[in-house]
C-alpha cells in the first residue's frame, strides 16, 4: 500500500518495478510511438509489450528492435493479451476501434485513453463494464518530465489505479484532474511545449533584429535559461510573484519589460484560450457524434 501512494505522489525519474501484466498499445503515432519507447525504457513493461498500428511496417520496426515487443496482427489481438491497454488513435477514429475491440476484451482488462475529448460516458455506450483510465501526456514526456493528467471512471479499483499510475510514471509525474476539466487543463500542461516554443520564437526574432549574434545561439541561450529558471522555481519553491521581485528590481530594466507584459500580453492569453476552448469543443462535438448517446443519458462520472 506504501508503495502505490508513492507512486501517485512521485512518478518517473528511478527505475522502476514491472508492473507484472502485459501492456498493449493500439496506435503508435507521435504519442503512442513515445509511450511504447518510455515504457520499455523505464523497465515497467516485464510481461511483454502488444503492439499494433494501422500500418503494420511500424510495430515490426519497433518489435524488431526489442524481444519484449509483439507486432500482433490487429487491434484485436492487442485487447485480447493485454491486461492495461493504451488506446492512442485520433478521437474520430476512436468509435470505430472500440466497435472492432469490444469483444476481445477479457476480465481484468484496463483501457487506457489518451485522449480527453472523448468522455467515459461514449466510451462506456461501448464498452460498459471495461475498466477507463483517461490520461493527456505531454511532449516533455520524451525527457522524462511530463505533466500526464489522468481520471478514472467509476469500476477502476485501486489496485488497478496503482497500475495505471505505475505504467504512466515512466513519462514523467501525473496530476488526478476532473474529467470534465481534463482538456481545459491540458492546456497548460500538454499544449503549453508548443505554447512556449511559439512565444519564444517571437522574442528569438525580436532580439535578433538588435544584435549580431546568431538565431541559433539565441534559441539556446533563451532555451537554457527557460530551463534554469524552471529548475529554481521547482528546487526553490518560488512563485512567479517572488520571481518577478529578486529579478526586476525597482526603476531596473527588468521591470519596464514586466510593465509592458503586464499591460499588453493579458489580452493575448485570453484569446489564446478562447480558440483553443472553441476549437476543443469542435473536436469533442465531432468525436462523440458517432456514438449517438441520447440526451437523457446520465454521464459517468470521472471519480467513484
Amino acid at each position: 500500500m506504501e508503495k502505490k501512494a508513492s507512486i501517485e505522489k512521485k512518478a518517473g525519474i528511478e527505475k522502476k518495478a514491472g508492473i507484472g501484466k502485459t501492456v498493449g498499445i493500439i496506435g503508435l503515432g507521435s504519442m503512442g510511438g513515445m509511450i511504447a519507447r518510455k515504457l520499455l525504457e523505464s523497465g515497467i513493461v516485464d510481461s511483454g509489450l502488444m503492439v499494433s498500428n494501422r500500418t503494420r511496417a511500424k510495430a515490426e520496426s519497433l518489435a524488431s528492435g526489442d524481444s519484449r515487443v509483439t507486432a500482433c496482427e490487429d487491434n484485436r489481438a492487442v485487447a485480447s493479451r493485454g491486461g492495461v491497454i493504451f488506446l492512442c488513435v485520433k478521437p474520430a477514429e476512436m468509435k470505430g476501434v472500440l466497435d472492432e475491440i469490444k469483444d476481445s476484451f477479457t476480465p481484468g482488462s484496463h483501457l487506457i485513453s489518451i485522449n480527453a475529448s472523448v468522455m467515459f460516458r461514449e466510451l462506456e455506450s461501448v464498452c460498459p463494464s471495461l475498466m477507463i483510465t483517461k490520461c493527456v501526456p505531454s511532449l516533455t514526456a520524451e525527457v522524462g518530465e511530463s505533466v500526464t493528467l489522468y481520471c478514472h471512471n467509476r469500476l477502476v479499483g485501486e489496485d488497478n489505479r496503482a497500475d495505471a499510475l505505475l505504467a504512466l510514471s515512466a513519462l514523467g509525474t501525473t496530476e488526478e484532474i476532473r474529467e470534465d476539466e481534463l482538456g481545459i487543463v491540458s492546456e497548460i500542461t500538454s499544449c503549453m511545449p508548443g505554447f512556449v516554443s511559439a512565444l519564444f520564437r517571437v522574442i528569438a526574432r525580436e532580439a535578433a533584429s538588435h544584435m549580431s549574434v546568431e538565431p541559433q545561439a539565441i534559441e539556446r541561450m533563451l532555451m537554457r535559461t527557460v530551463h534554469g529558471s524552471a529548475a529554481f522555481f521547482l528546487a526553490s519553491n518560488s512563485g512567479f510573484d517572488r520571481v518577478i521581485e529578486r529579478v526586476a528590481t525597482k526603476g531596473g530594466i527588468t521591470e519596464e519589460g514586466v510593465k509592458v507584459i503586464d499591460a499588453d500580453f493579458p489580452p493575448v492569453v485570453r484569446e489564446i484560450f478562447a480558440r483553443t476552448i472553441e476549437k476543443r469543443a469542435f473536436v469533442t462535438k465531432r468525436a462523440i457524434s458517432q456514438f449517438a448517446i441520447g440526451p437523457d443519458r446520465e454521464p459517468s462520472a470521472g471519480f467513484p
